[in-house]
């Protein structure tokens, strides 16, 4: 008894779900949101195994298993007293850092690309909002004002 109560709910929250219009606008401006981050969060980009080297100074791993010619990127962040490291990809990384001085979403898929990294947009904010470092947004327009 109880699915078929189901069924016309489901047909009722898709009579009143919104227009796909709507939707394609709202994604068609998604490009000119700016994201405010929490202060502490910063990206780092290297050439050297800077979280490894981190890690093994912090008695987390042994500096004679670190291979000193491999890249690493990191995400830096506190969560509530603790800082922490987390390692991340350089594509990210620079992702990360673009919006963090107030450009846009588009701007900083664009930027990332530009040296070459490839980005995963929507891995990357998902990171943001689990580690608790997307505060807010807001539009391109607004931020100019």
């Amino acid at each position: 008894m109880a699915s078929r109560r189901r069924l016309p709910c489901r047909r009722r929250r898709a009579a009143d779900g919104a227009d796909i219009a709507c939707c394609i606008q709202a994604c068609a401006a998604l490009h000119e949101v700016v994201l405010h981050l929490h202060p502490s969060l910063a990206g780092l980009v290297s050439r050297h195994p800077v979280v490894a080297l981190w890690a093994a100074h912090q008695g987390i791993g042994s500096l004679a298993e670190i291979d000193l010619g491999c890249a690493q990127s990191a995400l830096v962040l506190r969560e509530g007293e603790d800082v922490v490291v987390v390692e991340i990809d350089a594509g990210t990384a620079r992702f990360i850092e673009v919006l963090r001085v107030g450009d846009s979403l588009a701007d900083a898929v664009e930027r990332a690309a530009h040296f070459g990294d490839r980005v995963d947009p929507g891995a990357a904010l998902g990171l943001l909002v689990q580690r608790g470092a997307l505060v807010g947004w807001r539009t391109a327009a607004e931020a100019a004002a």
